[in-house]
């Protein structure tokens, strides 16, 4: 419960930071048209499958997202290092994980990277227009929300999904 409770906030506190800028935008500068063609577009992922994702993995090597730097900010995601030692001091029943369902992972993997994708477009999207309505200072932010809010959570599903292949190789050769 908890868990639940931090992991949650951590979502709602980074969802509401990096979504200021866009409210700021549609709020500002609303065309019906164009929001609700940007919001279409940007569900697109919602419906795509694994391998379409798979087709954007930047790289086999975990070593190259360590590069990155994406160890460093999986810190401060849900589930992340932070969260972890938060949940630890409050509550021990993570240690009670006693069994790693690899299909569960992978099927939540597959969630987040839907949602960051479908997020990534239509903040790209959102980007463009104040591009064209000359909003260069929302411009800058919609840009750096794009990357902290999405781009980085992507990476570090891929660097996830490289994790899970290795334990799951790692499983299959202990059997």
């Amino acid at each position: 419960m908890i868990s639940a409770i931090i992991n949650q906030s951590i979502n709602v506190a980074w969802t509401i930071l990096c979504y200021i800028p866009i409210v700021i935008l549609w709020h500002l500068d609303y065309n019906a048209y164009v929001f609700w063609t940007a919001l279409a577009i940007s569900l697109i992922p919602l419906v795509c499958r694994e391998a379409v994702f798979n087709r954007f993995q930047l790289s086999n090597s975990k070593q190259f997202y360590k590069r990155l730097g994406i160890a460093y900010f999986q810190r401060f995601t849900q589930k992340g290092m932070l969260a972890v030692k938060i949940i630890g001091t409050l509550d021990n029943s993570h240690k009670n994980f006693k069994r790693i369902d690899i299909s569960k992972f992978k099927t939540e993997i597959l969630g987040y990277e839907k949602y960051h994708y479908s997020c990534f477009l239509f903040f790209s999207l959102s980007a463009f227009y104040a591009l064209y309505g000359h909003l260069y200072v929302l411009l800058l932010f919609i840009f750096m929300s794009n990357i902290i809010y999405n781009l980085v959570p992507i990476l570090i599903q891929q660097y996830n999904k490289l994790r899970i292949c290795s334990l799951n190789q790692l499983i299959l050769k202990l059997r």
